[in-house]
């Protein structure tokens, strides 16, 4: 005995071999390429970016606290690529150690002044910093925000070296790093 066939079973089975159908759905938009991140929000060929920069430093010698201002200059040659410039100018004070152990060196000096036994600290602090970098943005991206609007982004690598002036002289300064670049409106973005 043969069971017959639901005719709603038979209609969904044949809407692959419609042919009818498939040539209107492609109709409808034929050069329109579905990929999941379609358009940049902005293009960034042959665009400027300017960033300024705050910056702690944390290490080095106990002794002092350092704190920098800066710019950085980007070109991006591609939506991909970008070569920069940047320059931080360095703020530097005592941290309360610091204080205490020159006053005692300064105090023990005026008290001895033949043969202090304090000795007075050795710091080394960044004055200033120019170098130039390379940026590669491998991955762009969009984020919904709970239905209230598209997020652009872009993860970028670094890389970089150029000069730092410390209170002793100057020297070699090289750097690296990874991070997000998040788009607000198309002149405005995070780094």
């Amino acid at each position: 005995a043969r069971a017959e066939t639901d005719p709603l079973t038979a209609d969904f089975d044949s809407l692959g071999g419609n042919k009818t159908l498939i040539e209107r759905a492609k109709a409808l938009e034929p050069d329109v390429a579905v990929t999941v991140v379609q358009k940049r929000f902005v293009s960034r060929t042959k665009r400027l970016e300017i960033a300024p920069e705050y910056s702690g430093t944390f290490g080095g010698d106990t002794y002092t606290r350092t704190q920098s201002l800066g710019l950085n200059l980007h070109y991006h040659i591609t939506p991909r690529w970008s070569i920069g410039a940047k320059y931080n100018q360095s703020y530097n004070k005592l941290t309360p150690e610091g204080e205490s152990l020159i006053n005692a060196s300064i105090a023990d000096y005026k008290k001895n002044p033949g043969s202090p036994g304090v000795a007075y600290p050795q710091m080394d602090f960044p004055k200033n910093e120019y170098m130039a970098t390379i940026n590669w943005y491998p991955i762009y991206g969009k984020i919904n925000m709970l239905d209230k609007g598209v997020l652009h982004f872009d993860m970028y690598f670094l890389a970089g070296g150029g000069q730092v002036e410390m209170s002793s002289g100057k020297t070699s300064s090289y750097t690296g790093g990874t991070g997000i670049g998040m788009w607000f409106n198309d002149h405005f973005t995070s780094r």
